[in-house]
């Protein structure tokens, strides 16, 4: 709980820097701003529950995410590129699934649906309970592999006791 409040504090002060620029004749109302900012998350999202896995096993799960996504961002902005420049020969053939997930969290869920635009060529739709509607840009994409890797890397972060092991 102290390293949940610590955490919270601390980027609550950090947005409250960036948003007021540092200007020192604004920042004492931080110590106002800050405190209430931590007291709306919490009121927000309840209190943190401890889940499977260490800190510091779900922080470096945490930096893999991150990697990964980057990784399958700029693979996905080279691909569109790719598509686009061979306007001639463009493999485009659109194509609407549905994606079950295995997360039973709905924070990882709800992180699922929006990471996943990241990977090259999906984009979610819509969700309804563990069912997401993926729009896919080419049936030459495993889509489904991606959107597994996806997901066990962030039931790894979450601590979600879905089957995180079965995916890469």
């Amino acid at each position: 709980m102290i390293g949940s409040l610590v955490a919270r504090a601390t980027v609550a002060a950090l947005f409250w820097l960036a948003i007021v620029e540092a200007d020192g004749s604004v920042l004492a109302y931080g110590v106002v701003a800050v405190p209430l900012a931590v007291a709306l998350s919490y009121a927000l999202t309840g209190r943190p529950r401890r889940s499977r896995g260490g800190r510091w096993t779900r922080g470096l799960a945490a930096l893999r995410l991150g990697g990964w996504l980057l990784g399958r961002s700029v693979l996905g902005g080279v691909d569109v590129a790719r598509r686009a420049v061979r306007l001639s020969s463009v493999r485009v053939d659109p194509y609407w699934t549905t994606y079950r997930t295995s997360l039973h969290t709905e924070g990882a869920r709800i992180a699922l649906v929006f990471l996943m635009n990241l990977i090259p060529g999906s984009l979610s739709a819509s969700r309804e309970g563990d069912l997401i509607e993926v729009h896919v840009i080419g049936t030459d994409l495993d889509m489904e592999s991606g959107l597994a890797a996806l997901e066990g890397r962030i039931a790894r972060v979450a601590g979600d006791p879905s089957t995180d092991e079965d995916h890469g």
